[in-house]
């Protein structure tokens, strides 16, 4: 069967650098590379919205901790869901009419005197968030060939010399359209997994774990707003969706895709959900950080495990592909392109584009490798960073949105109190129930820092 999955994964993964290689000619330039020539329809950037979670975070991570909590495992499913209808209601319209490719162009637009240096910030945040979701991308790959008996150093090597060919050329066309076909392929698997284990009396067998897996919240408070908050609100900041907003054909496109997106997210949570709990109750001495392939190798055929693991191990490099993206957006485009070096047009020079993004590329792979050798926990790690990122990023955003009167030095130093609450409580330094916390002192700074220095930016403006 080993065999089979395996020759079936190749195959799979060359149809899908064969659909990124035809994305590439929408790849004229720097910004035809990052929004796939704004030719993205309706059902390829709902897909990349759905994909964006589907593989790792939803499944690998939804049946691992399903094996560990029950249902409540379900909670950051619902996060994940919440990220993009929140993004799709307050943030999409506004995004695609005034063409924003990424929020620091807004900034830049919205604080005249520290736009730049809140860019550079950004950029630094980014490139936080950004490792920590490699990191956990490759903790599922990781896993995944450690259970097919690989070595998982070796696996991880050759995922992300793949993920390296992969951005070298598919750009966002690619990437949403291997979204797309990915998620076809792992929800039609769930769903085959679903009826063979309930056809198996999977009901009976899941009913012989213990009480506290059917309990909703089965863990402490801390816990729950670890698993919901910081991905609910990370979809109101982060880049990728930016990006694939900028990417829709058109308005209609770019405010219905996150919100689809979000639905079907939450519609399919509870699948790997309940193929963990199953696991956990059925087979003796389960792995939680493998039982959803164990599941899918011995409940479906051989072809169908092939594809669902083929499809699983292809959203992986897909969500790396995006968030390499996302980075190459921030670091070359944003900071370099428009703040260190507005004078060199990247967007007119493909070679230079080339040559940044593919040492950027090696470099955060690398890392990412590291980092999936450190920790073995996908959630904590994506939460992670994502509570870093809106502990410096939210409040300037927000406020910047909300309120007109808000000024250039509340932003930054509303960016620097937030980064240093979050720091402190990562450090054990303090003990916040949730690291999302760290925007109340934020908030305070930039409205006290506004009223102070208000007058004198208008003077300074005027």
């Amino acid at each position: 069967m080993n065999t089979a999955i395996i020759v079936i994964m190749v195959i799979y993964m060359a149809a899908m650098l064969y659909i990124g290689w035809r994305g590439s000619k929408y790849s004229n330039n720097l910004t035809d590379f990052l929004t796939a020539g704004k030719q993205g329809k309706l059902y390829m950037v709902a897909g990349s919205f759905l994909g964006a979670h589907v593989g790792t975070g939803i499944v690998v991570g939804g049946a691992t901790n399903g094996a560990k909590y029950g249902l409540g495992a379900g909670w950051y499913g619902i996060g994940a869901a919440l990220s993009f209808i929140l993004f799709g209601i307050f943030c999409a319209k506004w995004a695609y009419s005034n063409n924003y490719l990424t929020i620091p162009a807004y900034f830049r637009d919205r604080y005249k005197t520290a736009g730049k240096g809140i860019t550079l910030v950004w950029s630094v945040l980014s490139v936080v968030v950004a490792l920590s979701t490699l990191s956990g991308q490759v903790i599922a790959g990781k896993n995944l060939f450690m259970y097919m008996g690989i070595q998982p150093l070796i696996g991880c090597i050759l995922s992300m010399i793949i993920i390296y060919l992969y951005c070298s050329a598919a750009g966002m066309w690619g990437v949403m359209m291997t979204d797309f076909w990915q998620c076809v392929v792992i929800l039609v698997g769930l769903v085959l997994a679903i009826i063979a284990v309930f056809t198996k009396g999977g009901a009976e067998t899941i009913a012989t774990l213990e009480p506290s897996y059917f309990n909703p919240v089965p863990f402490d408070t801390k816990t729950l707003l670890l698993m919901v908050l910081p991905t609910a609100v990370y979809g109101l900041t982060g880049g990728a969706n930016m990006q694939r907003t900028a990417s829709a054909n058109s308005l209609k496109t770019a405010t219905l895709a996150p919100i689809i997106g979000g639905i079907l997210v939450a519609v399919f949570t509870f699948l790997p959900v309940t193929l963990g709990m199953y696991g956990m109750a059925a087979y003796e001495n389960a792995d939680s950080s493998t039982i959803i392939y164990q599941v899918i190798v011995t409940e479906l055929g051989p072809i169908m495990s092939g594809l669902m693991l083929a499809a699983i191990v292809a959203a992986v490099m897909s969500t790396c592909d995006t968030t390499i993206m996302t980075i190459v957006t921030s670091v070359i485009y944003d900071a370099y392109g428009n703040v260190i070096a507005p004078q060199f047009n990247l967007s007119k020079d493909e070679r230079a584009m080339k040559r940044a993004s593919n040492i950027l590329t090696i470099a955060l792979c690398v890392i990412a490798v590291f980092g999936a050798f450190v920790s073995n926990d996908i959630i904590s790690m994506l939460a992670t960073g994502y509570t870093m990122f809106a502990a410096g990023g939210l409040v300037p955003y927000v406020f910047a949105r909300l309120w007109k009167k808000g000024t250039s030095s509340a932003a930054v130093s509303s960016m620097i109190v937030g980064m240093a609450v979050a720091l402190a409580n990562s450090l054990g330094i303090i003990h916040l129930v949730t690291g999302l916390l760290c925007v109340i002192p934020a908030s305070i700074v930039y409205v006290v820092v506004t009223l102070l220095t208000q007058k004198k930016e208008s003077l300074t403006a005027e």
